[in-house]
């Protein structure tokens, strides 16, 4: 299955810290989730505040694309 995450970090632009955790497709539904985390211990930028910083808590959030006439 690492294949198929590689694949998809390609065709996203996903670079480290992020990566694929995992794909999915539900053909009954015709839904394609894609499961998007970072390395533990990373550290990111923060605008307006210089250096890298720690991350303290995060939240799963779903994004959905609704293709033209499916409304």
């Amino acid at each position: 299955m690492r294949v198929t995450n590689q694949l998809f970090e390609a065709a996203l632009g996903i670079k480290a810290p992020w990566y694929v955790q995992g794909v999915d497709f539900d053909t009954a539904k015709r839904q394609l989730t894609i499961a998007v985390d970072f390395v533990a211990g990373s550290r990111f930028a923060y605008p307006g505040v210089a250096g890298e910083h720690p991350v303290h808590d995060t939240q799963i959030k779903r994004l959905r694309h609704r293709e033209h006439g499916s409304y």
